[in-house]
Formats: structure tokens, C-alpha cells, sequence
């Protein structure tokens, strides 16, 4: 399977970096708007990147050639992807951290898994080992490309919050 390329933006690097924080939003959502805010708020000397899922802020949509993706196939894009910043960066040999939130969770899950001695810590953010069935997600992406985004909003509110806050 060819490896998506994920967008990398540098939030925060300091002169002289103690430790690499990679940052991963989650489906349907960018970095910008998900971890600006939070990078702030990190030590001053952690170098702090963040990536978007394929076809999600500033990354490319994923082009499969007709395989299906899988959370290991993410994890080894992620993993590849954070390995090559860091070299060029010159990065490499700092402590290196990991936190998505929701799939990008699961996908924390994955890389501590299959690539345990790359990280020093991983952080699993609103998430779980699995999240819904396959069949669920593939009605939804055929929704979104039929009727785009706003399709999905009312079922995602129901899901989100308490059921007078919408209508509020």
C-alpha cells in the first residue's frame, strides 16, 4: 500500500528542544483549531509538531489504489512521517511523545504497539481500542461524499451533546 503523506506544522521549536510532542487531531478536524491552543501551554523547550490525517486540514487525500486502509497502514505513515521531520529537523535521539485524540487515539494505541521503542509515551485522548463497526463508517463516507458534511451534523450533535443543547 502506497503511504499517504500527512501535513506536518511546527507549533512550537525552541533553540534548544529537551523532547519532540507529536500531535494528531482527530476525524473530521485539522490541527489548526484542535492544538494551537494546547502547544501554548506545553514546556518551553518541547519541540511540538502536529499532523493531519490524509484528506483532513492541510494533508492530501489518501490514495489507496483500491486497498483499505488500516489502523497499522496509519501508524507506519504516522511513524514514517514524524521519523523524517525529526531528521530533517535534526531531531533525532530526543524523547519522543505522542497524544491523538479520538481515531488519532486509537491510532496512539497502534504505535505503541508496533512501535514501542520509537516513544517515550503515548497519550490516547477521547478514544478506545475500537471505535464503531466498519460497515458504520463506510455509510458515513458514503454520505459525505453524496451530500457532503453537513449530512452527518445532526447525528454527530445527538452523539455529542446532551439533546436540548443543538436546538439552544
Amino acid at each position: 500500500m502506497i503511504a499517504p503523506k500527512l501535513a506536518v506544522t511546527v507549533l512550537r521549536a525552541p533553540a534548544e528542544p529537551a523532547r519532540v510532542v507529536a500531535l494528531m487531531p482527530g476525524l473530521g478536524t485539522a490541527v489548526s483549531g484542535t492544538w494551537d491552543t494546547t502547544a501554548e501551554h506545553l514546556a518551553a523547550d518541547s519541540h511540538v509538531i502536529a499532523l493531519d490525517l490524509p484528506g483532513h486540514g492541510r494533508s492530501p487525500a489518501w490514495d489507496a489504489a483500491g486497498e483499505a486502509p488500516s489502523m497499522e497502514w496509519l501508524a507506519r505513515a504516522t511513524d514514517a512521517t514524524i521519523e523524517a521531520e525529526l531528521e530533517e529537523a535534526g531531531l533525532n535521539g530526543l524523547p519522543l511523545h505522542f497524544a491523538g485524540i479520538s481515531l488519532a487515539g486509537g491510532l496512539a494505541l497502534q504505535l505503541a504497539l508496533d512501535h514501542a521503542g520509537r516513544f517515550s509515551s503515548t497519550a490516547v485522548i477521547c478514544s478506545a481500542a475500537a471505535i464503531g463497526q466498519p460497515s458504520a463508517w463506510t455509510q458515513r463516507a458514503e454520505a459525505v461524499r453524496s451530500d457532503g458534511t453537513a449530512s452527518l451534523a445532526e447525528g454527530a450533535a445527538s452523539r455529542w451533546f446532551a439533546p436540548r443543547l443543538p436546538r439552544r
